[in-house]
């Protein structure tokens, strides 16, 4: 999660950054951000003042009740202002909420190195090792091996999470529960 304040001051970087990552639904999100934020600060200086004008109002009751001067017109003010600030936190602590939210959802700076592409096959090989071996069977992956198995469902993954994530099944997903165990007890 990037930091609130680093947002609000490289707002353009960041949309850059997004555009790089090739999310242009994304960017939406920085500007919400900052009108969410923009109306945060509306709000919280709203509270401040009602809050300085309650005060202001319990020293000038008090300083009126010394002097017996009327304090109906203060009391009925002062009445008024609990409610005004009650509305105004609700309003702040959704705010809060909902940037939040955003800031959860905005992604974080990517390294100046890392090209940008819509997707993997975009990024350049960098650098070999060893000699790639010439075999006599079709390669596959770990996924599309482990759904042959019968170890991994990623269709219900992908439905309920996104792309690139699965259920593990069956003696895979024993496996993967006994090394977590594993890790916690050692």
């Amino acid at each position: 999660m990037l930091d609130r304040n680093y947002l609000l001051e490289h707002a353009k970087l960041v949309k850059e950054n997004i555009a790089k990552r090739n999310k242009p639904d994304k960017v939406k999100l920085v500007d919400d951000f900052l009108r969410a934020d923009t109306d945060w600060r509306k709000i919280k200086s709203q509270l401040d003042q009602l809050r300085h004008r309650r005060n202001i109002l319990s020293q000038e009751i008090n300083t009126a009740k010394k002097n017996n001067k009327n304090v109906v017109p203060l009391v009925a003010e002062a009445k008024g202002l609990p409610q005004k600030v009650a509305d105004l936190e609700k309003n702040e602590q959704e705010l809060v909420g909902k940037i939040h939210d955003l800031l959860m959802r905005i992604p974080n700076i990517m390294h100046p190195s890392v090209p940008g592409g819509a997707d993997e096959s975009k990024n350049p090989e960098v650098k070999k090792w060893g000699k790639i071996k010439k075999l006599d069977f079709e390669l596959v992956s770990h996924a599309e091996l482990a759904e042959r198995l019968g170890f991994a469902d990623f269709e219900a993954g992908r439905e309920n999470t996104g792309k690139g994530f699965n259920y593990l099944i069956g003696e895979l997903a024993q496996l993967d529960l006994a090394l977590q165990r594993y890790g916690i007890d050692f």
